[in-house]
């Protein structure tokens, strides 16, 4: 049984169920972006929340990938592979949480930045790192205290690299 498509497919279809209901329940606790006739390009009051739904989406295509490998006899539960699972889930609450709270309340820059630390550092707690990498058949090695600055760096681009093209509301969830 192949899984990516599979994966894939019920990613896909949870989102397509998640996203009208978040959308719907965040309308009726008034958790929507207003227009503000400058820097916002929508003429309506958009929901907030679709981080939520990619995680919700995530969540249920990781608990179905568990099921199908457990039919299969496979199990990625174990002392060795949790670890790295629970890390990422928890960095992903982590920046789910900080989003829906700069949703609600305009955070400052420096807060969010702090909420993406934290973030990282759950999966940096974790032992994920990028202890090297290569460009035009280059490798370059990372010493174990340059890895952590690196993978610091990499994930808080990366999160902010979406953060940014988020500024189209319900872009990140499409």
């Amino acid at each position: 049984m192949e899984l990516l498509p599979i994966t894939f497919l019920v990613a896909l279809l949870a989102s397509l169920v998640l996203t009208p209901l978040i959308r719907k329940l965040a309308i009726r606790l008034d958790f929507v972006d207003h227009p503000d006739g400058g820097r916002k390009a929508h003429q309506t009051s958009i929901a907030l929340g679709g981080g939520l739904v990619i995680l919700l989406a995530t969540l249920t295509a990781f608990i179905a990938v568990l099921i199908l490998l457990a039919l299969q006899g496979i199990s990625l539960i174990g002392a060795t592979k949790q670890v790295p699972l629970l890390a990422l889930l928890g960095a992903s609450i982590v920046i789910v949480i900080v989003g829906l709270i700069d949703d609600l309340f305009n955070l400052r820059g420096k807060y969010k930045l702090l909420g993406q630390i934290i973030a990282a550092s759950v999966l940096l707690a974790a032992g994920r790192r990028i202890d090297s990498f290569a460009i035009l058949n280059y490798e370059v090695q990372f010493e174990w205290w340059t890895a952590i600055g690196f993978t610091l760096f990499w994930l808080l681009g990366s999160i902010n690299a979406i953060n940014l093209i988020d500024g189209i509301d319900g872009l990140a969830t499409t």
